[in-house]
């Protein structure tokens, strides 16, 4: 390889100068030197100081819905989404990979493209209103993917993403995806994988590229915003340079395997320090989340022994099976701090991460046997069937807190966990058959249609269980990400869905039907208020011929009403009972066929018959034999 060539091209690019030539595809057509800017609106400038967070203390209601697809694809055709952030204006940047014609608009409207080359990077920036959404894309003749995106400072936007190099080892790209000519190139091994940074501005405006390429591969898939910079995650395969500019940091990895790396860059993407970790077989980083101090938590998969301490000293942890989860801790200075890891007995273990009040959450799939303690204490939870879902938190120190573990026989897995402006979790996913929502000694049977259905599930900060809301039916819908805008207690999910399914999870009607095989959907809901801040719980359960509830509230005395409904939504009784002094009201219902019914909160009364809440609050699905 002739590096001094790739020295000299990159000291050119560093210098602002445009060296990418006009190029043709396989096919001799030239390719375009300037990407079009397919569909744009007006963005507003971000809010000096966001407004104070809102607190949701009820269910969410479907604001919007919009999909896309390829009309008669198949499934995989569709582009790949990534990743999805939020800004502080509440716009929404995405991260995907567009490979061959599609509707890429994720809003109603149609906007049918392809990729100039093999696969282009697809950037969207969202409207909140739903009413419509800057589409671009940025690459070249070979491929390319947005991987990872997250907000800026200032309300613009940073993606990270790879790159093939083409059979003569040159990669040129257009890294501007809204009309401008920002053009990058570099050098490399043929065939193998390279790396790009590039920022935004909060109008879309292309600030900045770095790329990054060495003699292995480099996967840059997870970005985030800290203080006065980026930090970046992924994996490198051989050596690679992960200095974007005029210097050098090199590292390699062991024995031609992959190695996770964690890179920190300024908010100008100059390079500020690394670290890799890994052993013979495939160490990755997948997630971040950065506290309010700019600590670093990085959540990522490893094989056999790794010492995850990169500095002087030893912190070396095995796996137990053939690839496990591991969440270490790192300064903003890059100082290493702390490492634990669980066996989740599956490849892709852990799917999120976040921070909240020196709180660290992780939520994903599990199968088998685990125990979730790291440490020297035991909490081991078996899976009701393939695959289970799984929420565990820790504390900034690393001590471990607490693990809710929920699922059926036919599979279920957790794609986002997300703490709200109240510190509690929302979770995000797909499930098949009948899975009970309630991972405590209460009940909340929920039943798929045909396929896949998708749920939103809140937990109180401590993990207990608090609602279950669903949506698909009558065909296939299942959640991949999830987005919340603290400020507005605004709930983005984004995921896919086959055939006719009702968007919308209460009593309205939000129907749509898949142009292809398999779809995109994005949906933003909005707090559906009615919560009550008295009542904090609601266990129930289905026995032989009985179903029992136990509502528990922070009012010394009064009374608690529960209705029964059959699983029609007929009313069978409503019972009201005394709140005892320690808060909480038991009531049962009898003589009951066997069966599927619904158990829901409908009022609280104080001691003085003062009606503290009215309405339907924490329903409960239980099977009566």
């Amino acid at each position: 390889m002739d590096w001094n060539r790739r020295q000299t091209l990159r000291d050119k690019v560093q210098g602002g100068e445009n060296i990418m030539r006009t190029q043709t595809t396989k096919s001799g057509i030239p390719m375009p030197t300037t990407f079009a800017l397919l569909a744009a609106l007006t963005l507003s400038a971000p809010p000096l100081t966001p407004p104070a967070a809102a607190q949701c203390p009820g269910l969410f209601r479907l604001d919007w819905v919009g999909t896309n697809g390829v009309p008669g694809g198949e499934a995989l055709d569709e582009p790949t989404r990534f990743d999805i952030a939020l800004n502080a204006s509440g716009e929404l940047g995405m991260a995907s990979w567009l490979h061959v014609p599609s509707d890429i608009d994720p809003t109603d409207a149609v906007v049918t493209v392809g990729p100039f080359g093999e696969g282009d990077g697809l950037v969207n920036i969202v409207d909140p209103r739903g009413i419509g959404a800057m589409n671009g894309r940025m690459g070249g003749v070979y491929e390319e993917a947005c991987l990872s995106i997250d907000a800026t400072a200032t309300g613009g936007w940073v993606y990270c993403g790879r790159f093939s190099f083409d059979v003569s080892g040159e990669y040129c790209a257009n890294f501007d995806p809204f009309g401008g000519e920002h053009n990058r190139c570099v050098y490399g091994p043929r065939d193998n994988y390279g790396s790009w940074v590039t920022v935004l501005d909060h109008r879309g405006r292309h600030q900045y590229t770095k790329l990054f390429a060495g003699d292995g591969d480099l996967f840059a898939r997870a970005a985030a915003r800290v203080p006065d910079g980026y930090v970046f995650s992924g994996f490198i395969d051989g050596t690679v340079d992960l200095d974007p500019g005029p210097g050098e940091a090199w590292f390699t990895s062991i024995d031609e395997s992959r190695d996770a790396f964690l890179l920190r860059l300024d908010a100008q993407a100059n390079y500020e320090w690394a670290v890799a970790i890994g052993n013979w077989r495939q160490d990755e980083g997948e997630q971040l989340a950065v506290d309010f101090d700019g600590n670093l938590y990085w959540l990522g998969r490893f094989s056999q022994t790794v010492d995850f301490d990169p500095g002087p000293g030893v912190d070396e942890h095995t796996s137990i099976s053939g690839s496990d989860m591991f969440i270490s801790k790192y300064t903003s200075d890059g100082a290493y701090q702390w490492t634990r890891t669980v066996n989740t007995n599956q490849t892709h273990s852990g799917t999120t991460l976040d921070f909240y009040d020196n709180k660290v959450l992780v939520a994903g799939g599990f199968s088998d046997r685990v125990d979730f303690d790291p440490t020297a204490g035991v909490d081991e939870r078996r899976s009701a069937g393939e695959g289970d879902a799984y929420l565990s938190m820790w504390t900034s120190g690393g001590d471990y807190l607490w693990t809710r573990t929920w699922g059926g026989a036919d599979g279920f897995d957790a794609a986002k966990a997300v703490f709200n402006p109240a510190g509690d979790i929302i979770v995000s996913g797909g499930f098949t058959g009948n899975v009970d929502f309630d991972p405590g000694a209460g009940m909340d049977v929920r039943s798929s249609s045909v396929g896949l259905n998708a749920f939103i599930t809140k937990y109180s900060n401590a993990g207990e269980y608090q609602w279950t809301q669903t949506f698909g039916p009558p065909d296939s819908a299942w959640v991949y990400r999830m987005a919340y805008h603290k400020p507005t207690d605004e709930l983005w999910l984004d995921g896919l869905f086959m055939g006719t399914v009702d968007f919308d999870p209460g009593p309205g009607e939000a129907m749509r039907t898949s142009v292809g095989e398999r779809d995109l959907f994005l949906m933003k809901m909005r707090c559906a208020g009615g919560g009550c801040a008295e009542l904090t719980g609601h266990s129930a359960t289905g026995r032989s011929s009985k179903a029992s509830a136990t509502v528990t509230t922070t009012l010394p005395s009064g009374k608690a009403a529960v209705r029964l409904c059959d699983d029609a939504g007929n009313t069978i009784a409503t019972k009201k009972k005394t709140i005892t002094a320690d808060g909480s009201a038991s009531v049962t219902f009898k003589r009951l066929r066997r069966g599927m019914y619904w158990l829901t909160v409908t009022q609280l009364k104080d001691a003085d018959g003062r009606k503290v809440c009215r309405g339907e609050f924490l329903e409960r699905r239980v099977e009566v034999r």
